[in-house]
């Protein structure tokens, strides 16, 4: 665009600590939403852009093959929204859909998840954009899997956060697994993600870059 390059700055997404600087426990998450407290539990998380929602409903499908007992807990989208995209009518009975939760009641509902699907499929709306929403994701302390896809990337090659992806199902489904069946590792990457939300994503860590 005609600008000098030594004079431009890139300002990434930003984790809101204030609002997660205290989030609910596992299990205070769980008995809040009455979910129960010994099965392996999934999350997305998204309110305006879905287009990857499909493969996250499909992600979890193969995941419940393998767990049975694993539910998928949807923030943002409606049951009504995600019913049309499950191909086993069983896996309704497997998901818990809030709808629209305001952004405040976020640390009391998103830590009820072992681990977050972002699906971030390689497609004009992701490859130009930054998923805030990965921010929540690190200040909660949960391993993410998601794909390989512009500032995702980014992320992922310079921070352990989670797995990276195939645009898949099944390889979304198999990173999802190898992180539900090894809780020590999940664990750990959780922590790992909550340091570096505090360390390096946090917004006055984000301004003083300016």
């Amino acid at each position: 665009m005609g600008c000098d390059r030594g004079r431009c700055i890139v300002v990434r997404g930003a984790a809101d600590l204030d609002t997660f600087a205290r989030p609910a426990t596992r299990d205070e998450a769980r008995t809040r939403l009455g979910l129960p407290l010994d099965v392996p539990i999934v999350c997305f998380s998204g309110l305006d852009v879905l287009i990857d929602l499909p493969l996250a409903v499909h992600t979890f499908e193969i995941v419940r093959r393998q767990l049975p007992s694993a539910r998928l807990l949807l923030v943002g989208p409606t049951l009504k929204l995600a019913q049309p995209m499950v191909t086993d009518p069983a896996t309704i009975g497997a998901i818990m859909a809030l709808g629209a939760v305001p952004y405040k009641r976020l640390p009391e509902v998103l830590p009820a998840a072992d681990v977050f699907l972002m699906p971030f499929q390689n497609k004009i709306a992701n490859v130009g954009r930054w998923p805030n929403k990965i921010g929540d994701f690190m200040s909660v302390g949960r391993p993410v899997v998601s794909n390989p896809v512009g500032e995702v990337r980014w992320l992922f090659e310079r921070y352990v956060l989670g797995e990276l992806a195939e645009e898949t199902a099944e390889s979304m489904a198999a990173a999802t697994l190898r992180l539900l069946q090894d809780p020590e590792r999940a664990a750990a990457l959780g922590q790992n993600a909550r340091m570096i939300a505090e360390e390096e994503f946090g917004v006055a860590h984000q301004v003083a870059l300016l």
